[in-house]
């Protein structure tokens, strides 16, 4: 998903080296997307992580351009983890729920 979804196997050069740096950017950033969605929505088994990565790549340049204060990038992180926490929803599926939707419509008390 993350090669996809980042477009690890596109650039836009034929020279080798720019080739790399460029692969080589595009991995750091999904290390950090990564992080952000693990903080973000990994806690909540009915979240799309496919919508996640969507989501902060959307708020990309607000993150890009508070990175030189640490106050800044924390506060733009909140907001960033904040809106994968309350969107990023799977759809539901009527026909073939998924495993989130089985799970979470499981009755819990009745099994202790």
């Amino acid at each position: 998903m993350w090669k996809s979804e980042n477009a690890l196997d596109e650039w836009r050069t034929a020279n080798p080296w720019r080739i790399l740096t460029e692969v080589d950017a595009k991995l750091l950033a999904v290390i950090v997307q990564h992080g952000v969605i693990l903080v973000g929505c990994w806690r909540y088994p009915d979240r799309s992580l496919v919508k996640a990565a969507q989501g902060l790549q959307a708020h990309a340049f607000h993150l890009a351009a508070v990175l030189d204060t640490f106050d800044g990038l924390c506060r733009a992180l909140g907001v960033v983890a904040r809106c994968l926490a309350a969107g990023c929803r799977l759809n539901t599926r009527n026909t073939a729920p998924s495993t989130a939707q089985i799970l979470l419509a499981l009755d819990l008390d009745g099994l202790a």
